[in-house]
């Protein structure tokens, strides 16, 4: 009874909140079921301890609001998106139990993360682009990473909420300035491009040990990547950017008590992860060529056709390119280095050779690097199905030109039907496969989550909570592309 006497004063208060008006009905609605239970235990204060006598009393001698509050008009608009971006995201079926005021109250919270984003974004290292969409997703971003945390864990500071949110946002712009500029580099270019990226981070010399020394040679403020004096200015001026930013990212303040081995880690992820967008910026320029059309024209006419000539199966190339292209593998590795520094070594991080890894094992780390490869499997699935429209506009290559999709009967029916009835094949087969990596995603998670908790303290139940808002965001994401594609249009 003190807990929910205590409840009940925190809605009041909260109703107080100017910014808590749009959630009105929803905490009027809490507020009455509170009270008729307070007044129930009143009647009979003999089974109350004096703390919730106390309390109860206190409680019940605040009077309810009868009147509404009034909203004005740009609340009144704020309340009906809340209201739809709510409705939208209670279909997820982990959000099912969740009540509406819990999902509102996430999404309100991941609001204020926006703004501050949209700040970051302005001064960041990427240069702004004309795209029609005008950086839709940075609404997107908090609130996929504030849902998960309140409705599943509850407990992360809003510190780490936002790294997590200005990692996403960057880990889109990547995205974005390559479709708007390395996408036009000719192929000798990309090739000085995919030389230059190599530099950015050298691998550790065999000479030296990494153990316990995670400032490594590119780790070091100031220090400039050794290019190639022979390369185009543009492509100078693009590994630029993409050093500024990897610089930048190894840096942040909150990985400073990182392990050795997972610094590593994320040096090697991000310099691969680069590099896998080349790959997929090489593979977009053979299928053009196979189609006969301008790499970096749209065609609003084109149409789905199988890619003839990939340089490896399809599912290879999904468990590495193309998980790898969605940021899977260098976004687990900064998350494995942010709670390394901030969990694991919050209080021994001073000496290097201390420090200790995120993962406590190695059967922890080799299911963390299997379960997450399946995360990039199925993300990389669902946001191409719903970009295969764009994709087949702009002449990028989609998982449904790979030739297993192309079966007797669907090349069959593609020449009989067309390409709408095609797509929507291939599209169910994308889907179908998609679930299969979820479901492995998922399994492979519990086996991690039951390891990292069943630790001797709560560090491993930390990490473990943080793992799980990881997952439900990409979950959240994949799901968001089955209905709508929120990247940006930069070609």
């Amino acid at each position: 009874m003190e807990t929910i006497a205590r409840d009940y004063l925190s809605l009041r208060g909260l109703l107080a909140l100017p910014w808590m008006q749009i959630l009105e009905p929803e905490l009027q609605a809490a507020i009455a079921s509170r009270r008729q239970i307070l007044i129930a235990a009143a009647r009979d204060e003999t089974n109350l301890s004096p703390v919730a006598c106390s309390l109860v009393r206190v409680a019940l001698a605040t009077e309810p609001d009868h009147a509404p509050v009034s909203l004005d008009p740009q609340a009144q608009k704020q309340a009906k998106r809340l209201s739809q971006f709510a409705q939208y995201f209670a279909r997820a079926d982990y959000l099912s139990d969740q009540s509406s005021i819990a999902i509102k109250a996430a999404i309100l919270e991941g609001s204020f993360y926006t703004t501050l984003l949209q700040s970051k974004r302005a001064a960041c290292m990427f240069p702004m682009t004309e795209s029609p969409e005008q950086d839709r997703y940075l609404q997107y971003i908090p609130v996929l990473i504030t849902i998960p945390s309140t409705t599943s864990e509850g407990c992360y500071t809003p510190q780490w909420l936002f790294d997590l949110a200005q990692w996403s946002m960057y880990i889109f712009l990547v995205d974005e300035y390559m479709e708007s500029v390395v996408v036009h580099f000719s192929t000798d270019e990309l090739a000085q491009f995919c030389a230059g990226l190599e530099l950015i981070h050298p691998y550790p010399d065999p000479g030296e040990s990494i153990i316990g020394v995670p400032q490594l040679l590119s780790h070091q403020a100031g220090k400039q990547p050794l290019q190639n004096a022979a390369a185009a200015p543009n492509v100078q001026a693009a590994l630029s950017v993409y050093y500024t930013w990897a610089r930048e990212m190894l840096n942040w303040d909150r990985l400073s008590r990182c392990s050795a081995t997972d610094m590593n880690e994320l040096r090697s992820e991000i310099k691969k992860y680069l590099l896998f967008h080349a790959h997929q910026i090489q593979d977009n320029l053979r299928l053009a060529d196979q189609l006969g059309r301008a790499p970096t024209q749209s065609n609003t006419e084109a149409s789905v056709a199988r890619f003839e000539s990939p340089r490896t199966s399809f599912a290879t190339w999904l468990h590495s390119v193309g998980a790898g292209h969605v940021s899977a593998p260098v976004s687990l590795a900064f998350l494995a280095a942010y709670m390394g520094s901030w969990v694991r070594n919050s209080t021994n991080g001073d000496d290097p050779h201390q420090r200790r890894d995120c993962w406590s094992s190695v059967m922890q780390r080799v299911l963390a690097h299997e379960m997450n490869q399946h995360v990039g499997a199925y993300c990389r699935l669902y946001n191409d199905y719903g970009s295969v429209q764009r994709d087949l506009r702009e002449g990028n290559l989609n998982s449904v030109h790979f030739p297993e999709f192309w079966t007797h009967e669907i090349a069959a029916e593609s020449e009989r039907t067309g390409t709408d009835d095609c797509v929507a094949r291939l599209k169910a087969t994308l889907l179908q496969v998609g679930r299969h990596e979820r479901r492995m995603a998922e399994s492979l998670g519990d086996e991690l989550y039951n390891s990292l908790e069943g630790e001797d303290n709560d560090q491993g139940s930390r990490i473990a909570g943080a793992l799980r808002v990881y997952c439900r965001n990409a979950e959240l994401f994949s799901d968001l592309y089955l209905t709508r594609d929120v990247t940006n249009s930069v070609k």
